[in-house]
């Protein structure tokens, strides 16, 4: 987690996070962590939320969005795959690939805030997209 200036603060987040990943029946939750603590924030009020690779906020995106997001791009890393209710309409589709979902901006916007899933979703379309590591 990045701006963790307060050492208790950043004690309850990190419990949060990982009885979180416990609830979602994550198979390793230290490994899981070290995806998602990357990809949180702590706020001014105390909130977890979300940032992009640069470290700027994501604007109505909390923890429970990182979790769902990395549970969608990585579920061999949880016991049950993301329950059917917990996906998004815009999220569910696929912006790579061909027909209603198509979206070069939703593809851009992808890219940008996660790479990883943007590289996932592009080969399931059949695209292959080099990082930008």
């Amino acid at each position: 987690m990045t701006n963790t200036n307060n050492p208790a603060l950043a004690s309850l987040a990190r419990r949060l996070v990982m009885a979180e990943l416990a609830a979602r029946g994550a198979r390793n939750p230290e490994n899981v962590e070290s995806i998602v603590a990357p990809r949180l924030r702590l706020d001014g009020s105390g909130d977890l939320v979300a940032v992009d690779h640069g470290g700027s906020v994501l604007p109505g995106k909390l923890l429970s969005d990182v979790l769902d997001d990395v549970q969608r791009s990585h579920p061999s890393l949880f016991r049950s795959p993301l329950p059917a209710g917990k996906s998004q309409g815009k999220e569910q589709s696929n912006p790579f690939a061909p027909g209603p979902g198509h979206s070069i901006t939703e593809q851009m916007i992808l890219w940008r805030s996660d790479p990883e899933r943007a590289e996932y979703l592009a080969s399931e379309a059949g695209l292959r997209i080099k990082p930008l590591r």
